[in-house]
């Protein structure tokens, strides 16, 4: 539950930045398969919070993943 909502925090920051495209993160851990959407951001915001995404991923378990991809 602690993973959703810091997922869903750093989804909230990136949704109030400049409007450019939509993009997926999509993390994958022992548990399973997440994908986050970044809606209208630009690619650096989506980079940067996918990869924000991805460390806090590898802080509770660190073979998690998560990968970037545009919609």
């Amino acid at each position: 539950m602690k993973k959703i909502a810091l997922i869903a925090a750093v989804a909230a920051v990136v949704g109030l930045t400049s409007c450019k495209g939509d993009y997926t993160c999509t993390c994958t851990d022992s548990s399973g398969t997440q994908a986050i959407p970044y809606k209208s951001v630009s690619k650096k915001d989506a980079t940067d919070a996918c990869d924000a995404t991805d460390a806090l991923w590898k802080v509770i378990e660190a073979s998690a993943s998560c990968k970037l991809t545009k919609d």
